[in-house]
């Protein structure tokens, strides 16, 4: 009898294994994924972002025909991580204007895997009529991007 229930706890933990390392290598496909920026147009105007960063560390963000390219790392591994780039809708009134993005990462995962992972995000909605260039500070990157007609 204990031979049925040590056997069946084995295989019940190999599976759940299986299952979370095959997550693992979904998770970190190389090809980057593209999104579209998440307008919160409602967000308080004092908005200020954790003292921290949720979650995640950006290694690289570059601008190129419109679409940022955010490389990032973060730790998981066993469930779903959702990414969105929030922005508020408002402009820093400067010469040229400025905006601030925000990636967001919401998620439940307590594992502790390394995981590094590409997303690409369309701007083209986001810069203002007669502007023919944006700067974009990018919440947990320290240099400025340009965003360029």
């Amino acid at each position: 009898m204990n031979t049925k229930i040590i056997t069946a706890t084995i295989v019940s933990l190999s599976i759940l294994m299986a299952a979370c390392v095959s997550f693992k290598l979904k998770n970190t496909d190389s090809s980057s994924i593209m999104k579209n920026v998440v307008f919160y147009p409602n967000t308080d105007f004092n908005f200020v972002p954790p003292a921290t960063h949720p979650g995640y560390t950006i290694h690289s963000a570059t601008i190129a025909d419109k679409i940022l390219t955010i490389d990032f790392s973060y730790k998981g591994g066993c469930s779903d991580h959702g990414f969105d780039l929030m922005f508020n809708g408002r402009y820093m009134k400067s010469m040229p204007m400025k905006a601030s993005l925000y990636l967001i990462h919401e998620t439940t995962d307590s594992c502790e895997e390394d995981l590094r992972q590409q997303f690409r995000y369309d701007l083209s909605k986001l810069l203002p009529e007669n502007q023919k260039k944006l700067i974009i500070k990018l919440y947990g990157y320290d240099l400025n991007l340009v965003l360029e007609e």
